[in-house]
């Protein structure tokens, strides 16, 4: 799954280290000694793509739908950039391709990569276990109470 950093000319350094910050300090060099790493990164023109997991990097530590994707508020994806994410999106989690399929304002508007429709009230749902299966891709098809969830149908009105 995608859990580390994408450079302008898309070459995606996966995160080696135990914390996001720690690979973001690595990338920036010893001779770069900034308090906030990753926003020196989304400076730089970087997207991070961060996905939860345990320290040692094994399993899973939050569920599917707190990872996400993120990117300078003004950035503009390079060509090579989105080349990377349409070659790899299956690697991304499905909330990932959620926060890129919804992005209407920033980074990522007019931007799909694929049909994955997640919304917050999903987190209520009582098929959340099948719905979570299905976000992070360990199930294929759509979860049936997707389709009969009175939000989604209001949310297409």
């Amino acid at each position: 799954m995608a859990d580390g950093f994408l450079a302008a000319d898309g070459t995606f350094y996966p995160k080696q280290e135990t914390y996001h910050a720690e690979t973001a300090r690595k990338l920036l060099g010893d001779q770069e000694k900034c308090a906030e790493p990753l926003q020196e990164l989304l400076r730089r023109g970087y997207i991070i793509f961060i996905e939860f997991k345990r320290p040692d990097g094994k399993e899973k530590l939050q569920q599917s739908d707190m990872d996400f994707v993120l990117a300078g508020q003004k950035h503009t994806p390079t060509r090579e950039q989105l080349a990377w994410i349409y070659e790899h999106c299956e690697e991304l989690t499905r909330k990932q391709q959620y926060d890129i399929n919804k992005d209407e304002e920033r980074a990522f508007r007019d931007i799909t990569v694929s049909s994955v429709r997640l919304f917050p009230w999903c987190d209520n749902c009582e098929s959340k276990g099948e719905r979570e299966k299905w976000c992070s891709a360990q199930i294929l098809d759509k979860p049936e109470a997707c389709s009969a969830c009175r939000f989604s149908r209001l949310r297409d009105l």
